[in-house]
């Protein structure tokens, strides 16, 4: 089993010696792989001729392809994460006129959403090589209305078209777990875009660290990524969790064995975190 973190705060990777600095604190406690989101629904971090750029940062500097580079002179993998769906920032007002009435999610049943969508993911994966893609907030929103194609068919439809522009580019999809089990009303089945090699690999979002076995078991080991959180869901802000919580969650990951275990959030990692992580990864850094 192998470490990553994942990183969702993008002012973080945007200022360099923030950056420097907290990929100098996840090398020492063994992370391998850094999965980052660089779109949230504030617009995008790349220069783009599709779309409005994310205000947090200065495109002109290129931050995201320093930011690549950076990671890889750590010696780690560079996973950039693309959140497909989801907007954050309302406010943003990034492509208002596809917003669900729900609030936080982009109406997928709009083809000018999507063809928006997958100008944005032909931008970023022949901007700058990476060594993976990820792709969260692929789903619904909501059930489809009358006169809408079925939820799962219209994701496998827009899966498809992703893993056409993302063709020899790792791709891995990451929802969370309760997602997993079909039917559901988000349009989500990973196992099928597995199976029908949309995906290439598996990230599973838990806070929790303790999986559902019939879920784990769905997946190759060899494919799988389990995602859990660093920090205890207890408010706003959130609270980083003790070092010790983190050596037992650990441990309990390992049994399961997954290819990877991936830490949710980067910017909560503290030192004591980092101790924890050398003591119990001695067997498998």
């Amino acid at each position: 089993m192998k470490l990553a973190m994942y990183e969702t705060h993008i002012p973080a990777w945007n200022d360099p010696d923030t950056w420097a600095s907290r990929l100098t604190a996840w090398q020492k406690a063994g992370v391998e792989q850094v999965q980052f989101v660089v779109e949230d629904g504030n617009g995008a971090t790349w220069p783009s001729a599709v779309g409005q750029t994310d205000s947090r940062v200065n495109v002109a500097e290129h931050p995201l392809r320093r930011a690549i580079k950076m990671i890889r002179q750590a010696n780690m993998q560079a996973i950039p994460v693309f959140g497909f769906a989801g907007i954050f920032n309302a406010q943003a007002n990034i492509k208002p006129e596809y917003l669900l009435d729900i609030g936080g999610m982009y109406n997928v049943w709009s083809d000018g959403f999507v063809s928006w969508r997958m100008s944005q993911i032909r931008e970023l994966v022949n901007y700058e090589a990476m060594d993976g893609f990820g792709i969260d907030y692929i789903r619904c929103g909501r059930w489809a209305r009358p006169g809408e194609l079925p939820q799962h068919q219209r994701m496998d439809d827009i899966l498809s078209q992703i893993r056409t522009i993302t063709a020899g580019t790792t791709l891995m999809s990451i929802t969370n777990s309760m997602y997993h089990k079909i039917p559901n009303g988000q349009g989500i089945d990973v196992v099928g875009w597995y199976r029908r090699k949309y995906v290439d690999k598996i990230g599973i979002f838990n806070y929790d660290p303790v999986f559902p076995a019939d879920t784990v078991a769905l997946y190759p080991k060899q494919d799988l990524c389990l995602i859990v959180g660093n920090y205890n869901v207890e408010g706003n802000p959130a609270v980083s969790k003790t070092g010790l919580a983190i050596e037992n969650m650990v441990k309990d990951i390992e049994k399961i064995d997954p290819a990877w275990m991936s830490l949710f959030n980067g910017n909560l990692h503290k030192p004591e975190h980092a101790q924890a992580l050398r003591s119990v990864k001695k067997r498998f850094i």
